[in-house]
């Protein structure tokens, strides 16, 4: 009884773990919500450019940290996991 436990457990594991994979992929509900605080690194969102049209971080009172645009036009870049028809 023990090894048909150790036996199911070896071969749902992966099931589970493919299944999981597939459904991030998938994304059914058709959005994709990326969340980037500022100050960090994202493998998603690269930071905004051009550096001269942006000031450094600036932390406010709240521990929150923002980053004012100062010139047009800035950019950044989204690199979504797959592709969208829309971003």
């Amino acid at each position: 009884m023990k090894w048909l436990l150790i036996k199911i457990i070896i071969i749902c594991f992966p099931l589970m773990l493919f299944l999981w994979i597939f459904w991030q992929n998938l994304v059914p509900t058709g959005a994709f919500k990326i969340i980037y605080p500022i100050g960090t690194t994202s493998s998603f969102i690269d930071p905004i450019v051009p550096k001269l049209r942006v000031s450094d971080l600036i932390g406010l009172q709240d521990g929150s940290k923002v980053q004012q645009i100062t010139g047009d036009p800035t950019y950044f870049f989204i690199h979504p996991h797959r592709s969208f028809k829309t971003v």
